[in-house]
């Protein structure tokens, strides 16, 4: 199922036009500027919530961001099933990715650098024009309750092994060459498979067994919910060939159990988000830190590899569950005489 991915990934770089003071966790700022700016740029109908638009499909916005048409284009598009992955009460996940700057405080000096990546999954690259200049745009509109200016410096799209092309803002990108990254490109540029690898959380993992939210990382949970979110996307935003049927979870699970946490430095961290939508702050939490996973399946390897791109757990679309992978060196098999 990981084959059929398909991302296409751009990276902003802002710069502060004078010292300020923002939230100490961006992505959930940076989702809420992305969202009016992206309804400011294609909205069909002005003023009205996307959930009373006639045409929702018509508009990045209701696509992307706020209506049962997300991920969908066209203007016959309509509402998708249920996927396979969406049970069990899994939420089906939204078909982009915030991925937020990395460094975790508050102040920043003039003229400093804030990156952001975005990540549109399967078939929302359509909407890409739409969502570049909603990047473009998010310096003008201003991050935090001050509502303090960046510099738009430029925005970038990822290729392979890597490679970066800068984009014309001017043109939304439709003149440039946008490349479409696929899983088993990702996953052939990444290390080799092993049995253990180092996962860091970059912003905190919200992770859940049994509809409790765990405090200590436990491989079947991670490797569940990542088999599950990865699943999911492709289900519900890809093209998967008719030979390749659905995805087997109940195969990929049974893997997942057999992964154990061989060391971990992890700590579970809350603070508030403000939302627009509930006019008041929001409390968030999920760990943090880095754990060592062992006897990790290597069927299991390109799930872990994609979900440094998607994230994993509640809230990942606006950054949440950001992590990477370190691969350690195998453990050393005992010789039989």
């Amino acid at each position: 199922m990981w084959r059929h991915i398909t991302l296409t990934i751009f990276q902003a770089e802002y710069r502060t036009e004078r010292a300020c003071q923002l939230p100490e966790y961006l992505g959930s700022t940076f989702r809420g500027v992305f969202g009016q700016e992206l309804h400011a740029v294609s909205c069909v109908e002005a003023g009205p919530p996307c959930d009373r638009c006639r045409r929702p499909d018509r508009c990045a916005a209701g696509a992307l961001f706020d209506s049962p048409f997300a991920g969908q284009t066209g203007l016959s598009a309509t509402p998708t099933a249920e996927p396979a992955g969406a049970s069990g009460g899994f939420d089906q996940p939204r078909p982009y990715i915030l991925a937020p700057p990395s460094r975790n405080r508050g102040t920043y000096a003039p003229d400093e650098s804030i990156r952001l990546g975005l990540t549109l999954v399967g078939r929302s690259r359509a909407w890409y024009p739409w969502v570049v200049a909603a990047m473009a745009g998010i310096g003008r509109r201003g991050l935090g309750a001050e509502r303090r200016n960046l510099s738009l410096a430029r925005i970038n799209s990822l290729g392979p092994l890597g490679a970066q092309t800068e984009i014309d803002t001017e043109t939304r990108g439709v003149t440039d060459h946008i490349p479409e990254l696929e899983g088993g490109q990702i996953v052939a540029e990444a290390p080799a498979p092993s049995s253990q690898a180092v996962v860091a959380f970059i912003t905190p993992a919200d992770l859940k067994r049994k509809g409790q939210r765990i405090d200590r990382l436990d491989g079947p949970t991670f490797f569940r919910r990542l088999i599950r979110r990865i699943g999911t996307l492709v289900e519900s935003y890809c093209t998967i060939p008719p030979e390749a049927g659905p995805c087997d979870f109940h195969a990929l699970g049974a893997l997942a159990d057999q992964v154990t946490v061989k060391e971990q430095d992890v700590a579970m961290q809350t603070w508030e988000r403000y939302s627009n939508r509930l006019e008041g702050k929001h409390p968030l939490s999920g760990l943090v830190g880095r754990a060592l996973l062992s006897d990790i399946p290597e069927p299991l390897w390109p799930y872990l590899i994609l979900g440094q791109w998607v994230h994993v757990g509640k809230s990942a679309s606006f950054g949440q569950g950001r992590y990477i992978v370190l691969p350690q060196a195998e453990p050393a098999r005992k010789e039989t005489l």
